[in-house]
């Protein structure tokens, strides 16, 4: 069995952001790309299995980001089984940039593998499920600790609903992970707008958001035609780094579809250090943080409105 895979990425213009740095979300693109190519080599069980009609599930992703890639950067993109139990395939991944040779994200994932049509899990080969893991390879340290629990929403919580389309879904007729952080990461610049600082503010200021760690538990699926509510709320703020969490939910019958929890670091645009977050910042986003909202105005705002 071959445990271990790596491929070579370039960066492509259209996956940056307006910052110029590689988008959190294609990140998690590479990763199921690379799931896809490191099983169908892992063995010709497991490929022939996949070329039937079974595809990989993620239930959890943890993913931190230490160095951005930009546009034409090239980097390696390695990942290797770390542990399968009950069925569920741990894997763990390292981004290293080539030119100047350093690791810019680390990250791991639970997967399961389901059949196409049904959903239902398939069964892993014998020989993947028996064979003894290699020795520890040289790579991440992301730790295997998750973010704690994030505190019950202020009484500020920011909701935003939107309705997944066509474009949106992938093979399974599902939305996968990377699109469900498009969802949250467009809810962080909306809640943003309606606290007064839209992103052309915080460029005045000459500072920017930057996500630093996702942590992402998947629930049920979403499908075409859904409308799905995205809440989030702020806490822990520090003096440049503060947590914000995003509940996904389908609308209809209020079924989770994805948690997130992300870390972010307030940064200098110019020098790409960490700053103080603004004092007028922390101010005017009071009601949606866990602890300050007596600070703030009070009330629930949805969807951009007070």
């Amino acid at each position: 069995m071959r445990f271990a895979y790596e491929r070579e990425f370039r960066v492509r213009s259209y996956e940056c952001d307006a910052y110029g740095h590689a988008n959190n979300a294609t990140y998690l693109m590479w990763m199921q790309e690379a799931d896809l190519d490191a099983l169908a080599n892992a063995g010709e069980d497991l490929g022939m299995r996949l070329a039937g009609g079974c595809r990989i599930s993620w239930r959890q992703v943890d993913i931190e980001y230490l160095q951005p890639l930009r546009h034409g950067d090239a980097f390696v993109l390695k990942t290797w089984l770390d542990g399968i139990e009950g069925g569920v395939l741990r894997r763990l991944y390292e981004f290293r940039r080539k030119g100047p040779d350093e690791t810019v994200a680390m990250a791991s994932s639970d997967s399961v593998l389901l059949e196409g049509a049904s959903g239902r899990p398939c069964s892993l080969p014998e020989e993947l499920v028996a064979a003894p893991l290699p020795g520890r390879h040289r790579g991440t340290t992301l730790s295997r600790r998750r973010f704690p629990p994030p505190p019950p929403p202020p009484v500020g919580v920011f909701r935003m609903r939107r309705k997944v389309m066509w474009q949106e879904i992938d093979p399974s007729r599902q939305v996968n992970v990377p699109t469900l952080l498009g969802y949250a990461t467009d809810c962080g610049m909306e809640v943003s707008a309606a606290h007064r600082w839209p992103e052309a503010r915080m460029t005045e200021h000459g500072f920017g958001i930057i996500s630093r760690r996702h942590h992402i538990v998947c629930g049920q699926a979403a499908a075409m035609g859904d409308e799905l509510e995205i809440s989030t709320w702020a806490y822990a703020p520090r003096r440049a780094t503060c947590m914000r969490t995003y509940v996904i939910s389908r609308a209809r019958d209020d079924a989770t579809v994805m948690q997130l929890v992300s870390l972010y670091v307030w940064v200098d645009m110019a020098t790409g250090q960490p700053v103080r977050i603004p004092a007028r910042f922390l101010a005017d986003f009071a009601p949606n943080i866990v602890g300050m909202e007596t600070k703030g105005t009070g009330g629930t705002i949805e969807g951009g409105r007070q």
